[in-house]
């Protein structure tokens, strides 16, 4: 946090534009909320680390609003009325997402079949599954990891369970599914932060353009990114004569930006954008639906 700290000691910097991961803007925002720098945050979505830090500006939604938003495409999209969930009791994302989409499920009229839990670590997820299997949900809810729900629906299939019956969140949306787990996630849905077949003129674009310069299609943390640097350029060319207050004002004005991975909008300091639902088909991530 040094660098972070020398930041905030030089008075020409009005933002600081990073911050990847939750733990890393946690960090962040100790040191900066009570220096009025504004801190524009990627893939960031713990919601604990925007509690009493208005500081922070995030593109990517917060694991409360995917949670939110999974219930709902659940219940009112697909019609699901039982759900199984099976998360990470030692992680806070899984735990936290888990118990988010539960309340909310709840709320919507589903119903909780069973719940599962395993320590971070564990590989040998069949005596949990054959749990799971017998107690007839229609869809298993897994927060987990990228390398998680591989290990999980492989062993979902030794036992017959349809992959299609898997849901989850962002945290499967590494492209490390995409080579060798897909053929044992085929059918199954999750939220994510971005889908590079989105619709949109903007989106088109943008994959073009990076795939011109780079060879290779855009990832999510390259989208959020995108998107947050043309937030935070854009809040500074607003305030015409920039501050540490006048950026961090103009930030929080930031109403319907056209992204690429959805229209932004912060509202009390709140972020403003639709949760992407993404299917794996034949080995891809494609484009299903956004959840305002």
């Amino acid at each position: 946090m040094s660098k972070t700290r020398e930041f905030v000691a030089r008075d020409e910097v009005v933002a600081i534009f990073g911050g990847l991961t939750s733990s890393r803007t946690m960090a962040i925002g100790l040191v900066t909320n009570s220096s009025g720098l504004a801190v524009v945050s990627l893939t960031s979505t713990a919601n604990s680390i925007f509690v009493g830090r208005e500081n922070i500006f995030p593109t990517s939604f917060k694991d409360e609003q995917q949670g939110d938003a999974l219930a709902l495409y659940m219940r009112e999209t697909l019609h699901k009325k039982k759900a199984a969930l099976l998360y990470a009791s030692t992680d806070a994302y899984s735990s936290s997402l888990a118990q988010t989409f539960a309340g909310a499920f709840e709320r919507l009229g589903g119903k909780l079949a069973i719940t599962r839990t395993f320590t971070q670590g564990e590989t040998n997820f069949t005596p949990t599954l054959q749990d799971i299997k017998a107690a007839s949900p229609d869809f298993i809810f897994a927060p987990v990891y990228a390398t998680e729900i591989a290990l999980i629906a492989r062993q979902a299939k030794s036992l017959g369970i349809a992959s299609s019956m898997l849901v989850g969140g962002d945290g499967w949306g590494n492209e490390v599914l995409l080579h060798g787990s897909t053929a044992d996630l085929e059918g199954a849905v999750f939220a994510n932060h971005y889908a590079t077949d989105a619709p949109g003129e903007r989106n088109a674009r943008f994959v073009a353009a990076f795939r011109a310069a780079y060879g290779a299609l855009p990832s999510v943390v390259n989208a959020a990114a995108y998107d947050g640097a043309n937030v935070l350029a854009n809040a500074i060319h607003q305030t015409r004569t920039p501050s540490r207050a006048s950026v961090k004002v103009a930030l929080n004005e930031t109403k319907n930006y056209d992204g690429v991975t959805g229209t932004i909008s912060f509202v009390n300091h709140v972020l403003r954008k639709p949760v992407f639902i993404v299917k794996i088909v034949g080995g891809n991530f494609r484009y299903v639906t956004a959840i305002p």
